[in-house]
């Protein structure tokens, strides 16, 4: 009989919605999911219950009063003027997380519902390696101004240094750093370098990255004065290319960096991410 009932106001929804399409009457139903009223109280009994309805919600909570009367107003808006005929499940997601038992993913293929509990173990942590410590000698920035996207200034790279266990040697001249100061006090940085290994290899790197922190230890910071690394955010997502053999395998490395901007350059702690 529930289903029965359930299937007859979806009916009469959509019949009353074509029935008053033409006298420009809108109907819609709300299919609540579990809400926590005074009803729902008596039936669950305890907290442990009630826990237990909200687990099985992928919302991971109950609804509440407030959310069905807001679907409502939405409803009877203007804003929905073009929605009618339509049974809105107000139901923290059970809607789908039904479509998704009639229906099982096949194997292998990876849904939504995944947690990290149920990851592989390569899937539950970053391991890196790493790879090298750069040493950057910039010229005074070149502040180009405030341009419609950012505050653009770039500082041009005349040299540096490398140093790892796997790959030496110095940064060359010509290299640049193309940054942009947002609205948010944050910079970005687009830089693209050519490094040289002790044995004259050529390398192309060129990474992103995101510095920004407590307004005063950047404004320190671009004065020239010395700061404390951990005092605020400085990181950096580099990738190579390069035709020498013996480097070959940097082509196909992802690298994360830590950076400080200390006085006289920056300095950035590289790690291939594993």
């Amino acid at each position: 009989m529930y289903v029965a009932s359930k299937n007859a106001v979806e009916g009469l929804t959509k019949a009353a919605a074509l029935e008053g399409a033409a006298r420009e009457v809108r109907v819609n139903a709300v299919a609540p999911g579990p809400v926590e009223t005074e009803l729902l109280n008596r039936f669950a009994g305890s907290a442990d219950k009630k826990a237990a309805l909200a687990a099985g919600v992928p919302g991971r909570r109950l609804g509440t009063p407030e959310d069905i009367a807001a679907m409502i107003v939405f409803l009877a808006s203007d804003k929905a003027d073009f929605v009618t005929g339509q049974i809105i499940g107000a139901n923290g997601g059970k809607t789908a997380l039904c479509i998704w038992r009639a229906f099982p993913p096949k194997e292998g293929m990876i849904m939504s519902e995944t947690r990290y509990d149920d990851l592989p173990e390569p899937l539950k942590n970053v391991r890196t390696r790493s790879l090298f410590v750069m040493h950057l000698n910039v010229r005074p920035l070149v502040v180009v101004g405030a341009t419609p996207g950012a505050n653009r200034r770039i500082g041009l790279v005349s040299g540096g240094s490398f140093e790892g266990e796997r790959l030496s040697g110095q940064v060359m001249d010509g290299g640049s750093d193309w940054q942009a100061v947002r609205a948010d006090g944050g910079t970005t940085l687009d830089v693209r370098l050519v490094l040289k290994t002790k044995d004259n290899a050529l390398i192309a790197m060129t990474y992103r990255g995101v510095r920004h922190g407590p307004a005063g230890v950047i404004k320190r910071m671009e004065k020239g004065e010395a700061v404390d690394p951990a005092s605020y955010y400085f990181r950096i997502s580099p990738l190579f290319e390069t035709a020498a053999a013996t480097y070959d395998w940097l082509n196909r490395v992802l690298a994360v960096g830590i950076g400080h901007r200390r006085p006289d350059g920056p300095v950035y702690s590289v790690f291939e991410v594993l």
